[in-house]
């Protein structure tokens, strides 16, 4: 009898671990950090240290989950000509350094409608600026710019954007002056100043 409780107690534990997503919880600075080094170098990639140039997960690889404030709203943000993707900037509570990352919900990437996507991850429903969010997705790059493409549910757990709280939490911003991130002009060409 012991045997059986056992088995069956081992049985629904492993079922329940399997139920959970199983994505590492990244913080946004550890994901976004690039070195001096890297940024230094106006030819080298900008890809963030997590993934380059070794993967810090060596299981996950490039899949992770994030928590953050949002600070911006999703059905504002598409910058794609055939409407199939929707962006929202999601902060480390407090902000700061390495503080935030576009959280995208990008249907081109999937090859489905882009409807379908929002509804499966729940993206206009929980990305609601203030609230604190998880999001899962894959790490990528975008003319030099992190971002976090969100992936598809699992038949064993969930990938939607999870919120953690509907308080509308306080935003937090610095004033950045657009020549502290490019110098030029359009008519000589623009240079990103990375450090």
């Amino acid at each position: 009898m012991r045997k059986l409780v056992l088995l069956t107690t081992a049985l629904i534990g492993s079922w329940a671990l399997q139920a959970q997503n199983p994505y590492p919880i990244i913080s946004i600075d550890s994901l976004q950090f690039v070195n001096q080094q890297k940024l230094a170098n106006p030819t080298a990639n900008t890809l963030p240290d997590y993934i380059n140039p070794v993967f810090k997960d060596s299981i996950y690889r490039d899949t992770i989950r994030f928590e953050g404030i949002v600070i911006t709203n999703p059905r504002i943000y598409g910058l794609d000509a055939n409407n199939r993707r929707r962006g929202a900037y999601v902060q480390r509570k407090g902000g700061g350094p390495w503080s935030g990352l576009l959280a995208n919900c990008d249907a081109n990437i999937l090859g489905q409608p882009l409807a379908s996507f929002l509804t499966e991850t729940k993206f206009y429903d929980n990305m609601v600026v203030g609230y604190k969010v998880r999001v899962t997705g894959v790490i990528a790059n975008f003319q030099g710019e992190t971002q976090i493409n969100l992936i598809r549910n699992n038949a064993s757990w969930d990938n939607s954007v999870e919120p953690l709280s509907t308080q509308i939490d306080t935003l937090v911003y610095s004033n950045i002056k657009a020549s502290d991130l490019m110098a030029g002009n359009p008519n000589t060409g623009w240079v990103q100043q990375k450090q």
